[in-house]
Formats: C-alpha cells, structure tokens, sequence
C-alpha cells in the first residue's frame, strides 16, 4: 500500500499546475533560446555569402590587373595603353574624321522644324 501512496504523490506532483507552469516556462525559454541560435546561423550565413561575393569580386579584379599587367610588358601593349589614356599619336600619324551625310542633314532638318524653330524665325 505504501508504494501505491508513493505513486499517487508523484503522479499528484508532475501533474500539479506548477509542475506545468514551470515546464512551459523552461520550454518558452528553450525556444527562445532556439530562435536566438536560428537568427545567428542566418546572419552568419549571410555574413559568409557577402563574403564569398567580395572574393570571387577580387578574384576576378586581380585576374583582371594581371591581364593587364602582362599587356603593359610589351612595347605594343604600352603604346596602346598610351594612345588609350592619352590619345597619343606617333610622328606621322593624323587623325581623319569620317562624317556620314545622312546623319546632319537629318539633325538639320529635325533641329529646324517645331513650333520654337518658327518663333525664333519671327524674331
């Protein structure tokens, strides 16, 4: 009989309401503690992908400079990096401009029509 008082009194105790208040409050703070730990993993993860963007940026940049670089060794890949920036010219050389027809007598025409072109011809 007295195991069965002993059963009883336990039973009595886990099911009491403060048994249940105090599990429901350590589960709210296992939760909280779960979505805390949830939010660093996010950030981290999104920390790591921001990072991983900013390597494969500098990965390709440097590749970029060494290209570069290896152009701006020889004499032809300086002269043109020179005409590039500068628009330098050898000794001898000119410039010629080709001006298609077409093209400014179409801007002629489309600069000369309208309702201000024919104000400006009163004045």
């Amino acid at each position: 009989m007295r195991n069965f008082d002993e059963k009883r009194r336990l039973r009595r105790f886990i099911y009491s309401r403060l048994t249940i208040v105090i599990l429901l409050i350590l589960l709210l703070l296992l939760l909280r503690s779960v979505f805390e730990a949830w939010q660093r993993e996010r950030e981290a993860r999104s920390g790591r992908d921001a990072a991983l963007r900013s390597y494969e940026e500098m990965t390709a940049r440097q590749e970029n400079l060494a290209n570069r670089l290896t152009r701006l060794t020889t004499p032809a890949g300086q002269e043109a990096e020179l005409r590039e920036k500068y628009g330098a010219a050898a000794p001898g050389e000119e410039v010629i401009v080709i001006v298609d027809h077409d093209n400014n007598e179409a801007a002629a025409t489309q600069s000369s029509s309208g309702f201000w072109a024919w104000l400006r011809g009163l004045f």
